[in-house]
């Protein structure tokens, strides 16, 4: 077996030492696709020639119909790269950045290969990455743009990296309030603690799918609320962290009453509310078809120039 592979990635090699036509090289690379990821192991085997085929002159010689071709590159990518996230966000920032010279459906395969990569931040926050929807501390957010790790300046603008994990220390009844979803507990849980609202608590009711305490405070405590999240803001981390699609939906629901034609909303990056149910969301999610019905313009797009649509098509990938 490993001397067939030495063969494959001489025959590889080859075809870019000799200048092959492009439309050759691709389609080697199609005949070595299997579940024993032949390719991935060709590719890892050609230490001068393996980064070759995230160049703009491989990528553009891809068909419409070369999904599993792209799916398989995608995630060669990121498992090529490791804890290299320097040169992980340098690839992908190219291939983003080329709007006019690569295929949306590249682009947003490449996208989505994002939505699951994490990002240290030196020990600025504890054991992962940093929800840039959400933070409490203002001095956390200045350090990490302050001490960024080399490759920071390359990840594209608007996207989240999501630690769930991550929870501010709550005591034992405003954790029962919050699983059992009592806004009655939860104001009673408040007064006994002393606690305020704040973005980390906010965070914690988000990640608990307690839809009833958030509408609560959605119409009781409004001021506060929004002194924290705008109304966008507000949806986007529901499209981000609220787990449960039905009680994302009740939520969802609770914001249009309040706030009409929220859904049709974009943020400063074009972004819709659709946009952000990519990271954790199929494409038929309740959530998803709720914002449809809304008439969150599916078809919007971004700084990226890509669109909800776009990437839900690539979805898998």
């Amino acid at each position: 077996m490993g001397s067939n592979f030495e063969e494959l990635t001489s025959q590889y090699e080859a075809l870019w030492e000799n200048d092959a036509p492009m439309e050759q090289i691709v389609e080697f690379c199609r005949q070595h696709l299997d579940e024993e990821r032949t390719l991935w192991d060709i590719l890892r085997n050609s230490a001068k020639w393996r980064s070759m085929v995230f160049m703009p002159s491989f990528l553009r010689h891809l068909r419409d119909d070369d999904d599993t071709l792209l799916r398989e590159l995608a995630l060669y990518l990121r498992n090529k790269c490791g804890s290299n996230y320097y040169e992980f966000f340098m690839i992908v920032s190219r291939i983003l950045s080329m709007k006019n010279i690569l295929s949306d459906k590249v682009r947003a395969a490449f996208w989505t290969v994002l939505t699951n990569v994490g990002w240290p931040y030196s020990g600025l926050v504890w054991e992962g990455c940093e929800d840039m929807v959400l933070v409490d501390n203002k001095g956390i957010r200045s350090a990490i743009l302050k001490r960024k790790k080399k490759g920071y300046d390359l990840i594209p603008q608007g996207i989240f990296f999501m630690d769930d994990k991550r929870f501010i220390s709550l005591s034992e009844k405003m954790l029962q309030a919050l699983q059992l979803d009592s806004p009655s507990m939860f104001e009673m849980a408040l007064t006994l603690t002393g606690k305020k609202i704040s973005a980390g608590l906010i965070r914690a009711i988000l990640c608990a799918s307690a839809s009833n305490i958030l509408i609560h405070l959605m119409k009781q405590r409004s001021k506060l609320l929004a002194n924290i999240l705008s109304p966008l803001d507000l949806l986007i981390s529901i499209c981000v962290n609220v787990s449960k699609n039905e009680a994302a939906v009740k939520v969802l629901d609770a914001l249009e009453e309040l706030f009409p034609g929220i859904s049709k909303s974009t943020d400063k990056l074009g972004n819709t509310p659709l946009w952000y149910c990519l990271y954790k969301r199929r494409t038929d999610a309740p959530l998803v078809q709720a914002l449809l019905r809304y008439g969150c313009n599916p078809d919007q797009r971004n700084h990226l120039n890509l669109s909800w649509r776009i990437c839900a098509q690539i979805e898998g990938v």
